[in-house]
């Protein structure tokens, strides 16, 4: 068993099979790479044969906001709804995203969320269509660093996954069209 104690005493681990190379079995607890005082991310779930299996729950700071389902056979395939931290998920970027997998791939509409520090009430900012895991159609977007350096999202369109036209950059809460300045 391992186990992994922040100083807030949130532990998180679990079992390796000591007879197949030492692979996570059974049930587990993990901390985020990011784990801090402020944001404490934990993943809880299944693993079977070294993947992930069953469902998988996301929780920050104690309340669950997120996760979904992997396959049962332990391939580590995701399936059905899942609600997903974006990549730089901070105090200050409470941001997820939500839609479908199918066989791992991201199909039809998935919605950004967006929280306020500490409000725990997420609200849509902006998301768009996949189609096999490419994106399709109109989307709205976030630029890089949302939260940390403004609230500002795109808006434009996809065509086979590459983005194509006119993009339009807006400050989220001001209602502020900032054209093409920042994209």
């Amino acid at each position: 068993m391992q186990n992994i104690i922040s100083d807030q005493f949130l532990s998180g681990g679990g079992t390796y099979d000591e007879q197949s190379d030492f692979m996570k079995v059974g049930e587990w607890i993990q901390l985020s790479d990011e784990f801090q005082n402020s944001l404490q991310v934990l993943y809880n779930g299944q693993y079977k044969n070294g993947n992930k299996i069953g469902k998988w729950d996301i929780s920050v700071s104690g309340k669950q906001i997120g996760g979904g389902i992997y396959e049962e056979k332990g391939d580590g395939m995701k399936i059905g709804e899942w609600v997903e931290l974006s990549e730089g998920f901070s105090s200050l970027s409470q941001v997820v995203y939500q839609g479908e997998y199918k066989n791992s791939k991201k199909i039809g509409r998935w919605k950004i969320l967006y929280s306020k520090m500490f409000d725990n009430q997420f609200k849509e900012i902006g998301g768009g269509s996949f189609d096999d895991d490419i994106k399709i159609g109109n989307w709205i977007e976030l630029i890089d660093g949302f939260g940390l350096n403004g609230f500002v999202t795109c808006k434009g369109d996809y065509k086979k996954g590459k983005k194509v036209g006119n993009w339009m950059a807006l400050d989220y809460f001001k209602n502020e069209n900032l054209g093409d300045k920042l994209y």
